[in-house]
């Protein structure tokens, strides 16, 4: 069993803090935003769930899903700098995982079609920032543990093109894939300790879907 200061149970709460905190990493001083209506996750039957798994869809245009191994709690706030932009998120955890999805609405600017580096740098800023502020996170709650981040790769999900990447913190392993549709981005995030079967994670990650045509 791992040590009960690194049990993901006891870090969900600061992941979802985390989450919140770097949708938009670059914003100047941002003014308060106001209060945002996060959209419900739908429970739809999926035969390749794992027993006691269900898929879970969130919005539309295109419908984004995954498997997660219970109902996610969901939260919505609008992106500090981006006037247009809400992130929705959607966590929920087991006794060996954080699974985390996020949906990032009005961007302003189709990232599909925006050149390499701008969105290899969205990803950059956005996979940065959480790590580093969950670090910084469980630095302050007395978890003190090094962070170290694997290079990032290109994958293939949903048939489209996806940023990938690992890291890990302590005995902690994370994974976090982001990929663009439209003016919108949807990412998935977990955070596993060594205990926790390859199954499960690997049901979460190869779960992603997006479902018809972004606006």
């Amino acid at each position: 069993m791992m040590k009960k200061q690194t049990n993901p149970m006891n870090v969900a709460g600061l992941l979802v803090v985390t989450l919140l905190a770097v949708v938009c990493v670059s914003a100047q001083t941002p003014a308060p935003q106001p209060a945002v209506t996060p959209i419900p996750a739908r429970a739809v039957e999926d035969p390749k769930a794992p027993a006691g798994w269900r898929r879970y869809q969130f919005g539309e245009a295109p419908i984004f899903s995954v498997i997660l191994p219970s109902q996610p709690e969901a939260t919505a706030e609008g992106a500090p700098g981006l006037p247009t932009a809400v992130v929705n998120l959607y966590i929920t955890t087991n006794d060996n995982a954080v699974y985390a999805a996020s949906r990032l609405q009005g961007l302003g600017v189709n990232m599909e079609t925006a050149p390499e580096a701008a969105r290899a740098t969205f990803f950059k800023n956005y996979v940065e920032g959480f790590t580093r502020g969950f670090h910084s996170s469980l630095a302050q709650n007395n978890i003190t543990h090094e962070l170290k981040m694997l290079p990032p790769t290109k994958v293939r999900a949903a048939n489209r093109e996806a940023f990938q990447q690992d890291f890990t913190v302590g005995p902690l392993t994370g994974r976090a894939q982001l990929t663009f549709a439209g003016t919108a981005a949807f990412c998935i995030i977990t955070v596993w300790n060594p205990h926790t079967p390859a199954v499960d994670r690997e049901a979460f990650l190869n779960s992603f879907q997006l479902t018809g045509t972004p606006k």
